[in-house]
């Protein structure tokens, strides 16, 4: 018999619309954003509706993750869409009597992972991911850059943002090795920028920024860390 591991995406990969079908189709996904929703009326929407609609702002987990609006690529709300998505095609999955042996995330997906293992309680996840979010958001709101790096060895990739980031005194470090030939790097836009350059000139096929709106994997981000560590 073969054995079921669920693998959870990270931010970079959302989009509007995504889950919709599930959300359209199955209960047990609709009842996940319902939930959602519930938790963030109770800690961040609760009375804002409307000043949120007028404002442009999403107001709701459907019109946030279903209808075109800007805010989807912003950290503080493309971590709870995420999850909310993650976890719906979760039970719609369990619904049907799928059971994972093993689950695994990267980066945010592992919040995901967590709810396949029954570690936390959906609404403690929920306003544990909002607050995870708002975090990261609020400790560098904005001039922090991600970029996937194709075709270049680790070594060479971490040694030359080590050169960009002395040269120009800003931070630029590895973030994630995902598989051999694709590394992601992190930190201020400009230097980012400068070290995708670099690394195109010592070979690399591409650097293409990633859709997130910070400097995740950074130490730019140590004081979100210490501030979630307090909250969980």
């Amino acid at each position: 018999m073969s054995r079921i591991a669920y693998l959870f995406p990270g931010q970079g990969s959302q989009y509007i619309g995504m889950g919709k079908e599930f959300y359209d189709t199955y209960p047990e996904a609709q009842a996940v954003w319902k939930l959602a929703d519930k938790v963030l009326q109770n800690l961040y929407w609760q009375d804002k509706r409307e000043a949120q609609a007028d404002s442009g702002h999403p107001y709701s987990m459907e019109q946030l993750t279903f209808e075109e609006n800007p805010y989807i690529n912003i950290t503080e709300y493309t971590q709870i869409a995420m999850l909310t998505m993650e976890v719906a095609i979760l039970k719609v999955l369990e619904a049907k009597g799928l059971k994972a042996e093993m689950a695994a995330g990267l980066s945010l997906g592992e919040y995901g992972a967590l709810a396949a293992a029954g570690v936390m309680e959906l609404p403690d996840l929920f306003r544990i991911i909002r607050m995870r979010g708002i975090y990261m958001q609020e400790a560098y709101p904005e001039g922090g850059a991600m970029a996937a790096v194709l075709g270049l060895d680790g070594d060479i990739v971490a040694k030359i943002c080590g050169q960009t980031a002395k040269e120009t005194g800003k931070v630029v470090s590895v973030a994630n090795y995902n598989c051999p030939g694709q590394i992601v790097i992190t930190g201020e836009a400009d230097a980012v920028e400068a070290a995708s350059e670099a690394l195109k000139e010592a070979g690399a096929k591409r650097c293409v920024p990633l859709k997130v709106s910070g400097p995740f994997h950074s130490a730019l981000l140590k004081n979100a860390g210490e501030q979630l560590a307090e909250e969980l």
